[in-house]
Parts: structure tokens; sequence; C-alpha cells
């Protein structure tokens, strides 16, 4: 959900023929429900050519002072171009991290996305508000690939595809690749495939819905139960390789656990 407002000035030239194009200019706030979240300050300057045919017209968004929360990241700017058939967006760019190209044909009945969303090393902890507002424990690590809109207005959907690298999540260093198929519906299917830094190989299939909660299996292999003890604040060091096989669900930050641990020797405490 976001809060658009968008107030500006449009001029032309009467009575000329052929009829002249419309000049626009503004300035407008797109944020969050909450604006402590991400708050985005925009000017909107182009121009509307009238036709008999359809109008046409170009337009560049662009905002020097995004906020995210109430932080100043990169600059945002895009330019917005439409006919009587279609909107498209082109060198549409987020800082250095953020790409995005792609139109939404409205001449169709309902109307079809085609768009892209590039990302290149994005931090996780910087862009959380934006990508997980609702998340308290704040996932670190780079974040890189790209995210394919199809579908309708009404029914849209998108295939994800991205690598986290130097990943930091509670106690646990990992890196892992991350697939998937979104929808209204959430997240389904949802893959990872990674391994953590101490040593182990990791799997998750499942499902992510609208609300952040969680369903699937995850297997380990050859798992280092030494972050797991600093994850869970044992007092004492907790060491051993072994193999899980896990279900999970439940809200992301109160995730209900079923399943076995296999392998050892499992030493707490040290040999002494």
């Amino acid at each position: 959900n976001a809060n658009l407002q968008w107030t500006g000035k449009a001029w032309w030239a009467k009575d000329k023929k052929p009829a002249t194009p419309i000049e626009i200019e503004g300035q407008g706030n797109l944020r969050s429900p909450d604006p402590a979240d991400w708050n985005l300050p925009f000017r909107l300057s182009g121009r509307i050519q009238p036709s008999d045919k359809g109008w046409t017209g170009q337009a560049t968004m662009s905002a020097e002072r995004p906020l995210l929360q109430k932080k100043q990241v990169e600059p945002f700017k895009a330019d917005i171009h439409w006919d009587s058939k279609q909107i498209y967006w082109t060198e549409a760019h987020w800082g250095r991290h953020w790409m995005s190209r792609g139109s939404l044909q409205w001449d169709k009945d309902p109307a079809l996305w085609s768009a892209q969303i590039q990302a290149d090393h994005v931090l996780l902890e910087e862009w959380q508000p934006l990508l997980w507002p609702a998340l308290k424990e704040i996932p670190k690590g780079s974040l890189s690939g790209v995210f394919n809109l199809t579908g309708t207005a009404t029914q849209p959907q998108g295939d994800l595809s991205f690598h986290i690298e130097n990943g930091l999540w509670r106690a646990f260093q990992f890196s892992t690749d991350v697939s998937g198929r979104w929808g209204l519906r959430g997240i389904k299917p949802l893959v990872l495939k990674g391994r953590f830094k101490t040593g182990g190989d990791f799997e998750f299939s499942g499902l992510l819905t609208p609300d952040k909660e969680a369903q699937g299996t995850l297997k380990l292999t050859g798992f280092n139960l030494q972050p797991l003890g600093e994850s869970l604040g044992f007092p004492k060091p907790l060491d051993g390789i072994t193999m899980a096989t896990l279900t999970l669900n439940g809200p992301l930050a109160r995730l209900h656990w079923n399943g076995h641990l296999s392998g050892g020797p499992i030493v707490y405490g040290g040999a002494g």
C-alpha cells in the first residue's frame, strides 16, 4: 500500500492548429502508510501532445532526496511515455542498485503488464523498510538478480531469480540463490538453495503468503551447530555436524518447527 499526492500546472498556446503540446510541471509525494518507513518526494515534468488519433505524451519523474526510515538514500529517476495503447517507462534508475523498464498495455481488457526490475548488489539492511516493512529481525547481505512482472492488472504475477551474498541472519552467515513465482496470494513456489559460511548446505522449498507466513520443508546437510547455539543464546558453545529434515510453518517472527536431526557427536560446553 502507498499514498500518492501530486499538484502541478499545465499550459498551452490557444487557437493554434495543429494542436500545440500541453506542458505539465509539478511536484508530489509517494509514501508508505507510515511515513517513517519510506517517503519519496518527487518532481514531474513533461509534455502532452493532443491528437485526433489519441493523445501521446512523455514525462520525467525524479526524486533527489528519497527517505527510508528517515534516512536519505540515492536519487530516483524514470522516463515515462504513453499513447492510446500503453504506458511504458525506460531508463528507470534508483541510485546505482535498482533498474527497471516495462509497460502496461491499457488497450487490452484487462490491461497487461510486461516489466522487469533488476537489483545490483542491493544492501538488504538499507532497503528493508521497502522490501519487508513488517520484518522485525533485519537480515543483512547483498542482493542481485531480476524480477519479471507479467499477467494482467487485476491478476499480476512475476518470476524472481536472485542471489544473496554475504548474508547474515541472527548468527547464521550464508549465501543463497532464491527463486520463485510471485502472485497476489504470495510467493509459491519459493526455493532457496545455499551454503552456510561455517559449513553445510541448506535447501528450502515452500511458500510465503502476503501476510509473511511461511510453510515448507528445510533440508540441512553437513550443518555446523555452532551458529544455532549462538542464535538461541546458549551460554556455552554448541558443536557438532548434523543432517536434518525439518518442516516449518507460521509467521516469520514465530515459526513452528518439526522434524529430526541425525549425526554427531554433539558437544555442548567444550571438551572439558
